[in-house]
Formats: structure tokens, C-alpha cells, sequence
């Protein structure tokens, strides 16, 4: 709250300077009586405005990537986004296989013997979450008797 308090008294303070002392922002009698027509007047228009085009294009380049980031960011940190073993981002709620609580046993069969075959960093992202997956039902954690 002090914070704001001190960022509204400087631009009270901005403000009372310009308007007590107009000359300093005001135009240099060269600019202040171009013509308007002129065309090194409309020349050096368009040459600012294109310097303010480039530069809020790539600024906004900048804050709209690490906005990006920053949602991904959300996503890893909440679980949703996963990373695969290719290095590319994917939406974790899509690997989540539905499984019969049924054939479960067999599931983890099968991938605990691609395990022991060649080892935990074999299986497919898709296989993780399926072992993780039946873990959580083999443990009773839908049938709320887990955690």
C-alpha cells in the first residue's frame, strides 16, 4: 500500500513540474514551426513510426513467450504438463490409461517384465503413467481406502 502511495505522490510530482514550467516540454522553435506538410516532416513521422512498430513487436515477442513459460511453468508444477522422452511437452491428463481394475494384475505383469528385461528407463511415457496408474488402484487409492 506504501508502495502506491509513493509512485502517485512522484507522478503528482511529474505533473506540478510540467505544468509549472512549460518551456521544458515544449517543442524546439526548429520543430515547432515545421511545416506540416513538409515532407522531411512526413519522412521523419514514418521513420519513428516504424522504429515504434519494430521495437513493440519484439517486445511483445518477449512478454508474450515468457508468459508462455510461465503458464507451462503452472501446468509442470500442477502435473498436468509432462515432459517425454524426446524432450517435448505433453499434456499429462491424455497419458492416464483407463484401466479395469480387473486386468491389473496382468498390466503390471507385463511392464514389471519389461523392467527387469531392460530396465525402468525402457517404458514409454504413456507406460509410466499406466504402471503408476495401476499402482494407485492396486493400492486402494480409488476405492478411497488410500490416502
Amino acid at each position: 500500500m506504501l508502495n502506491r502511495i509513493i509512485h502517485f505522490l512522484y507522478l503528482v510530482l511529474i505533473v506540478t513540474v510540467i505544468q509549472l514550467l512549460p518551456n521544458v516540454v515544449a517543442a524546439c522553435p526548429r520543430c515547432f514551426g515545421a511545416g506540416v506538410d513538409s515532407p522531411i516532416t512526413h519522412g521523419i513521422s514514418m521513420a519513428m513510426l516504424s522504429l515504434v512498430l519494430f521495437t513493440g513487436g519484439v517486445m511483445t515477442g518477449i512478454i508474450l513467450f515468457f508468459l508462455k513459460m510461465r503458464k507451462r511453468m503452472k501446468l509442470y508444477e500442477l502435473g498436468q504438463l509432462a515432459v517425454s522422452e524426446q524432450g517435448l511437452l505433453v499434456n499429462y491428463e491424455n497419458l492416464e490409461p483407463n484401466l479395469d481394475p480387473h486386468e491389473v494384475d496382468s498390466i503390471v505383469d507385463k511392464l514389471l517384465d519389461k523392467i527387469n528385461l531392460t530396465g525402468y528407463n525402457s517404458l514409454t511415457l504413456q507406460e509410466k503413467a499406466t504402471l503408476e496408474n495401476a499402482s494407485k488402484i492396486k493400492s486402494g487409492f480409488y476405492d478411497g481406502k488410500g490416502v
